[in-house]
């Protein structure tokens, strides 16, 4: 049953309110992106390459349980390097997997600052980039979806009367 308000109009939500939430949204995610790229570009701009060796592999259990009731286990690269001011370092990266991505032994790319090297990452496409774009590709689809509803859903005037009429 709809409720009606004092001015006559129902209480129910328009469904043509769905295009520009959709739509909202969708830009707030393109915005979230465009911010999480300026930053990877930023850490890009400021930081250093180096070459690292995996020296071991952390086991991390997560939090999480699965429908059995059993965590996951992950595995998380321990990596060493050399920086520029010829100091070794060594990190876990934050990039985990099941099942391990890396070995002991394994050459891979590291990025960090030379004010911080002990702040270094696994230099990794998915990694620097991944939130992008997942959060670009969700955001365009809701764009989308929004602006597609909207021309949709958009009253319009009757173009077959008003053709008649100028007959």
């Amino acid at each position: 049953m709809n409720a009606l308000r004092p001015d006559g109009r129902s209480d129910e939500i328009s469904v043509h309110w769905l295009w520009a939430t959709l739509l909202a949204i969708g830009l707030c995610m393109l915005a979230l992106t465009a911010w999480f790229a300026r930053e990877e570009l930023r850490f890009r701009a400021a930081s250093l390459s180096a070459n690292g060796e995996v020296v071991g592999v952390v086991d991390v259990w997560s939090t999480d349980r699965d429908s059995d009731g059993q965590r996951r286990q992950f595995y998380c690269p321990r990596i060493s390097f050399i920086a520029e001011d010829d100091q070794p370092y060594q990190f876990v990266s934050g990039q985990c997997s099941f099942p391990a991505d890396h070995a002991t032994g394994d050459t891979v790319k590291v990025r960090y600052r030379a004010d911080a090297p002990d702040e270094a990452r696994l230099d990794s496409t998915f990694a620097d980039w991944g939130l992008s774009l997942i959060w670009g590709g969700l955001g365009l689809v809701l764009s989308a979806l929004g602006v597609g509803l909207g021309v949709l859903l958009w009253p319009r005037k009757n173009v077959r009367g008003t053709r008649r009429r100028a007959r």
